[in-house]
């Protein structure tokens, strides 16, 4: 079923990704502009991206307006690096909060957003950390977050063989909680960074 959720996933993002009027869009230019800006803070690097990606059918788009976001990224990290929850979680949230702003504060976007502001529970963001060979980290900490439907998943993968340009091993779930816990624990922990 994760196979196939990554086909689908994989072709909105090479559509949403390749098409080049794309860009005309105010809100792939949004997308486009926000990400180049966090990429300079530490090789944080787009992977993939789209809206209108979570209602099954465009019919059930309000107006053709745009009732959601999604961001997908990727960070190269050394094989060995531990990626801590706590590092994970502040990493997510902050962006996450930095993307809502950035919507929200866009005067091109407010007024075709179908819900104003947008809340957190219309945007899907993805980090995966990967190494030099673009293999996800497969150690004790963290190896993917992802943010959907206002609850955040963290996974590990346990790698059994690693044999670059392939690595055989299982991801799985180590943590959730919903974006709301996860935001109040940034804030006292003073780690939400504005990207």
């Amino acid at each position: 079923m994760k196979f196939i959720k990554l086909i689908i996933v994989t072709n909105l993002c090479i559509f949403a990704s390749c098409c080049c009027d794309v860009l005309k869009m105010p809100e792939y230019r949004l997308i486009k502009r926000f990400s180049t800006r966090i990429e300079k803070t530490g090789k944080i690097k787009l992977y993939c991206y789209g809206i209108n990606t979570i209602h099954p059918t465009p019919t059930d788009h309000i107006n053709g307006k745009i009732s959601d976001f999604y961001v997908s990224y990727e960070i190269c990290k050394n094989q060995t690096d531990i990626i801590s929850l706590g590092s994970a979680r502040c990493l997510i949230v902050s962006i996450a909060e930095s993307f809502l702003k950035e919507i929200n504060s866009d005067p091109d976007i407010k007024t075709e957003l179908d819900k104003y502001p947008l809340p957190s529970d219309r945007i899907r963001i993805s980090v995966h950390f990967r190494d030099k060979n673009d293999i996800e980290l497969g150690n004790e900490g963290i190896s993917a977050i992802f943010l959907k439907a206002d609850k955040i998943e963290y996974e590990r993968y346990e790698i059994r063989e690693y044999k670059p340009p392939t690595a055989i091993g299982k991801h799985f779930m180590v943590h959730e909680e919903s974006y709301g816990e996860a935001l109040e624990i940034v804030k006292k922990q003073g780690c939400l960074r504005e990207l």
